[in-house]
């Protein structure tokens, strides 16, 4: 519940921070419903949750990278 408010509070955010927490709530739920139904791991929601989780993990490299570079060059590179 915390990272969707959180994710309500980067809608007026950075692409890269809004995708992040939209991706990390995603996968919470997703790995809610797969304990909650116990459905083992390996099974589809296993691999869309294995997704989800690649994609917000990219997604968190990137907007830190985009944030040292901005920092360390005083100008946007990676938007």
């Amino acid at each position: 519940i915390l990272t969707s408010l959180l994710f309500i509070g980067t809608l007026n955010g950075p692409i890269p921070i809004r995708i992040l927490f939209f991706t990390l709530a995603a996968l919470y739920y997703v790995l809610a419903y797969m304990n909650f139904n116990q459905i083992p791991g390996d099974s589809s929601i296993g691999v869309i949750s294995g997704i989800i989780g690649l994609i917000c993990g990219i997604s968190a490299m990137y907007a830190a990278v985009a944030d040292a570079l901005h920092a360390k060059l005083d100008r946007r590179i990676l938007p």
